[in-house]
């Protein structure tokens, strides 16, 4: 298997700070990148070996927009501890209908 990086400057290449390609920097521990980031094509697999590592998505002014926990097998849509397989805090509006099991169906009101 061939592993290849492509980059047009390499701003800094040290142990201590990893290698920086114009704003995003590869650690052996991860990667981060500052600004926009464009993946085009493919299909996308997160946390394929299963590992316990959490993925948020923060909005505007939702730090918690959409959250997987991968200690439960759990998302949270407003919440980062959800109690259910998908947990929505605070309300959800449907534009069609909404269908759920009577056996299910528990109303909080």
């Amino acid at each position: 298997m061939t592993s290849e990086i492509k980059v047009d400057t390499i701003s800094e290449q040290t142990s201590a700070n990893g290698v920086a390609i114009d704003g995003v920097t590869l650690k052996d521990n991860g990667i981060t990148a500052s600004g926009d980031v464009s993946l085009d094509g493919g299909s996308f697999v997160f946390n394929e070996s299963g590992a316990d590592k959490d993925f948020r998505i923060e909005g505007d002014t939702q730090a918690n927009l959409f959250f997987a926990d991968a200690s439960t097998d759990r998302v949270g849509i407003g919440t980062n501890a959800p109690d259910m397989l998908l947990d929505v805090f605070d309300s959800i509006c449907s534009r069609h209908y909404l269908q759920l099991p009577l056996d299910y169906l528990i109303l909080h009101l």
